[in-house]
C-alpha cells in the first residue's frame, strides 16, 4: 500500500523524520527526539506485526530502499514482541541484510522515534582487518552492550566470511556467518544465543573467523569475547 506524505519535506543527512498518522500521541508512549520533525500522514498504511514489505519510492516510483521483514528477526529470547520495534543497526549496511536488524532495547522504551537507534555498533580501528566490540557484552536488552559485533575491514571486496563461536572447552556454540559475501567494510553480530536459540552461559568464548577469496587466499582470525550476566 502506498502512503504518500502529501507535501514536500526536505530531509538532510543526520536528520530524523517521524511519519505517523497521529504524531501528537507519540510522546505519551515513547521518549522522542527533541530535534526530530514529525509529519502527519493520515493515509499511512498499517504494517502487519508478523511480516511484510516496506518500500521507499521516489516521485517516479523507483525503489530507493526496500525491507522484507518477519517477526523471526526479533531477538530469539523475546517471548512477546508486541510493541517492540525492529531497529537497523548500521546505516552503512544494506536493509536486506537480516543481521543488520535487532529488537529495540527495553531500557529505551522498546522504540526510539526521532532518536538514534538504541543499538549502534562502534567504529573499527583502521589498522585491523577483524575487530570485536564490545569484548564484554550482556544480551539483556537494556541497550548497553547487548550485542557482540565482529567488524571486518578489507582492502578489496569479494571475500567470503565464515564465523563460528566456541566455548572455553572447544564446543561449537553458534554459527553466525556461513559463506557470506563481504564488502570491503561491515560487521556480523552474535546476540549471545546458542545453536538451539537459548541464551549461552556466562563465560569466555572464542570467535573463529575464516576469510577466503576466489583467488585462493585464505586468512583465519581468532578473537575472544565475554558474555556477562548483565543486570
Amino acid at each position: 500500500v502506498m502512503a504518500p506524505v502529501g507535501h514536500s519535506t526536505l530531509v538532510f543527512p543526520g536528520d530524523f523524520l517521524v511519519l505517523s498518522r497521529e504524531p501528537g500521541i507519540l510522546p505519551a508512549y515513547y521518549t522522542t527526539g527533541e530535534d526530530a520533525r514529525y509529519v502527519e500522514v493520515p493515509r499511512l498504511a498499517s504494517n502487519d506485526d508478523r511480516s511484510g514489505t516496506i518500500l521507499i519510492l521516489d516521485k517516479w516510483l523507483g525503489v530507493i530502499d526496500e525491507l522484507k521483514y518477519d517477526e523471526k528477526m526479533h531477538h530469539p529470547l523475546l517471548s512477546n514482541t508486541t510493541g517492540i520495534s525492529l531497529e537497523r543497526l548500521s546505516y552503512d549496511m544494506p536493509s536486506w541484510d537480516l543481521s543488520n536488524w535487532h529488537s529495540a532495547s527495553f531500557m529505551e522504551g522498546s522504540a526510539t522515534p526521532g532518536r538514534k537507534n538504541s543499538h549502534q555498533p562502534g567504529e573499527v580501528p583502521a589498522i585491523q582487518e577483524v575487530y570485536v566490540e564490545p569484548q564484554v557484552f550482556s544480551p539483556d536488552q537494556d541497550g548497553i552492550r547487548d550485542i557482540c559485533h565482529i567488524h571486518y575491514q578489507f582492502d578489496y571486496p569479494g571475500k567470503i566470511i565464515n564465523a563460528r563461536i566456541f566455548d572455553s572447552k572447544g564446543r561449537l556454540i553458534s554459527i553466525i556467518a556461513e559463506n557470506r559475501l563481504a564488502g570491503m567494510k561491515g560487521f556480523i553480530s552474535w546476540d549471545g544465543t546458542d545453536l538451539g536459540g537459548r541464551r549461552a552461559r556466562t563465560g569466555i568464548y572464542l570467535i573463529l573467523v575464516q576469510v577466503f577469496d576466489l583467488q585462493g587466499s585464505i586468512s583465519q582470525y581468532k578473537e575472544t569475547c565475554v558474555l556477562s550476566p548483565g543486570r
